[in-house]
């Protein structure tokens, strides 16, 4: 009933028009907070739900950065738990987001806000989440959507090379979609060691960053 209640409520803000942006995030911290807890997590992921509700804030032709960003950090938390029971063998469980779903969200925040870190780095954590869980999900997306999603990460990397914090969540997540999701294009694989070689010289001592 209290998932329901803030999904609702979400959902109202949003008919408005107008969204309020600073309830909007409350709402999707307190929808985290909730997904602390194992047992909620299949109420979250719901048809109309929360998870419907961070994507619907990501579509939204007024979207503000601040409760897109919280929508995807909800759903990044959720396809990390979904990957670290699938890493403990504990197969494919109740809350876990489609990669469909996780794919639209993520390449609709990117082509509005690549360039606000806050925004970028949980859709990276997304994307690295859902290409590490294999072939778990029942719903996979298609080339075409892993391809927009990796073409926003080059936009947004491109955009803060000197961001440390872009340029490691991003080359990590580039890496694993590269690994496991897609065969890059040698145009694509051109797009990829230019944005790699920006990264680089921006941080040539980073440690972390040369790892990435």
């Amino acid at each position: 009933e209290l998932i329901d209640a803030l999904a609702k409520g979400g959902r109202s803000m949003m008919m408005t028009g107008k969204q309020d942006a600073q309830a909007l995030v409350q709402v999707l911290r307190a929808l985290e907070v909730v997904a602390d807890y194992p047992e909620n997590r299949a109420f979250l992921i719901c048809p109309g739900g929360p998870v419907s509700l961070a994507v619907s804030i990501s579509q939204s032709a007024n979207a503000r950065p601040a409760p897109v960003a919280r929508g995807l950090a909800l759903v990044a938390k959720l396809c990390e738990s979904a990957h670290q029971r699938s890493k403990a063998g504990q197969g494919q469980q109740e809350g876990q987001v489609s990669e469909e779903h996780g794919l639209e969200m993520v390449v609709k925040s990117l082509a509005t806000f690549w360039n606000h870190p806050s925004v970028v780095i949980p859709a990276c954590t997304i994307i690295a989440a859902m290409a590490k869980g294999g072939t778990h999900t029942e719903t996979p997306a298609s080339e075409d959507s892993w391809r927009s999603a990796v073409a926003g990460l080059l936009k947004a990397l491109r955009a803060r090379p000197g961001d440390v914090a872009v340029a490691v969540s991003a080359c990590v997540a580039l890496a694993w979609a590269c690994e496991r999701k897609l065969v890059p294009a040698p145009a694509d694989v051109a797009d990829l060691m230019g944005a790699f070689v920006m990264v680089m010289r921006a941080h040539p001592r980073d440690a972390d960053v040369a790892e990435a």
